[in-house]
């Protein structure tokens, strides 16, 4: 989701969807947007009191656009679904499923420890680090190792970390403090706009983007890789797709341009191909005449015959059968 310079193309006749939402939406102004929980879900709020209407947009699966009033009631959305196991449903004129929605929090020092532990102290070589820190902090593997990498731990480490400072073994507390900063960083983002960057292979080509934490990419950058930072996460999420779009439009144009290519060609070789045979029927043609032209005394005397014998009541068939005779 990023800000666009100039709005995109659009089908001349909106879908139905898209009429739903011009509806409830057209005239209201937009009145808040954030982010719910620490889950890829951005809510969107347009007017308010009785007039108010949410826009919910799902980052994840396939994703969704959902439109609900106040009380989270599917007016309308753009894909349906439903798990039965966790018994929920996103359906038209069902609730949201608003209780699913991961609350963010701080860690925990003392439940983050012994998560942890629990976690490795299974059998050895069977979780590593990166494995057991991720699922605990709800922000994705490539968070985890961002922060096991800032605090000098390897990610593949299948040990129990230390957790005994006096004694000079401080790994969870180092742990922490990375994610403490992580988490305190994400703070900040709500009032002040993340740096961002993009990833550039040595053709000129964007492979991906990321937020810049505290001036450091999450993910670094591979052999071959460069970086172009932007002062503004957004401003890297727009110029990425904005490139993406541009090569998309060059690749289809260029696409078109051989299609037609290859098909003016395949009129060259048919026209060059009926020329040929037509050339050959001339050829054939030709050769008729002049043994005609040859053999003029022969043709007029067979002629004659012809006639004769027609005139004496032989059948066409009868003329065939004395001819192949």
């Amino acid at each position: 989701m990023h800000t666009v310079d100039e709005l995109p193309d659009k089908p001349d006749t909106p879908s139905n969807f898209v009429l739903k939402l011009r509806k409830h939406v057209r005239s209201r102004r937009l009145e808040d947007i954030r982010q719910l929980g620490s889950d890829r879900v951005c809510q969107m709020t347009f007017g308010s009191g009785e007039h108010e209407v949410k826009i919910l947009l799902e980052f994840f699966a396939g994703g969704n656009i959902v439109l609900v009033d106040p009380k989270y009631c599917v007016l309308s959305l753009l894909r349906s679904h439903r798990d039965d196991a966790k018994g929920v449903a996103t359906m038209s004129q069902h609730t949201y499923p608003i209780q699913t929605i991961k609350l963010r929090k701080a860690t925990e020092k003392n439940d983050f420890r012994k998560a942890l532990e629990a976690s490795l102290a299974g059998p050895t070589g069977k979780t590593t680090l990166k494995d057991a820190v991720a699922p605990l902090l709800g922000y994705g593997p490539q968070v985890a190792l961002f922060c096991i990498r800032r605090a000098g731990l390897d990610p593949k480490r299948r040990e129990p970390l230390g957790s005994d400072c006096n004694g000079g073994d401080c790994d969870v507390l180092d742990l922490l403090q990375q994610i403490w900063a992580f988490e305190k960083w994400i703070d900040t983002c709500e009032d002040t706009p993340a740096a961002g960057c993009i990833t550039v292979d040595d053709q000129g080509q964007y492979h991906d983007f990321q937020p810049l934490v505290d001036g450091v990419p999450i993910t670094e950058p591979g052999a071959g890789m460069t970086r172009l930072d932007f002062a503004t996460f957004d401003d890297a999420v727009r110029e990425f797709f904005s490139k993406i779009q541009c090569n998309r439009a060059a690749s289809q144009i260029t696409q078109q341009e051989n299609a037609a290519q290859k098909k003016l060609e395949a009129i060259r070789r048919d026209h060059a191909l009926r020329i040929e045979n037509l050339n050959k029927e001339v050829g054939v043609a030709e050769r008729k005449a002049n043994v005609l032209q040859y053999n003029l005394s022969e043709a007029d005397a067979a002629m004659d015959s012809v006639r004769e014998a027609l005139a004496a009541g032989f059948s066409w068939g009868d003329l065939e059968e004395m001819i192949a005779e």
